[in-house]
């Protein structure tokens, strides 16, 4: 279970639970979600462990016109036999 004072994972699970069996979904996420320990860092692991990402990309900062910070853009799918991620920088 996600902590309670951080959504991040609740987000992504959520997300990946409405996914249909075959589909793939694109999350943005403050790079502090792939950071965080504990709770954080067992959900993370479970999903790599599955699978579900297929893509990790950085956003750089300023790339967007309401905010100035650095996002991870999230590819993943719900069911796949590749486990490989791809990591952009």
């Amino acid at each position: 279970m996600p902590p309670n004072n951080c959504a991040d994972w609740a987000f992504i699970v959520h997300i990946l639970y409405k996914l249909s069996d075959h589909g793939t979904a694109v999350c943005l996420m403050g790079l502090g979600a792939l950071y965080r320990g504990r709770a954080e860092a067992k959900i993370r692991e479970e999903l790599v462990n599955r699978g579900v990402f297929s893509r990790i990309e950085l956003i750089r900062d300023a790339q967007f016109e309401d905010t100035s910070i650095s996002v991870a853009m999230l590819t993943m799918r719900k069911s796949s036999q590749d486990k490989s991620i791809l990591f952009v920088d």
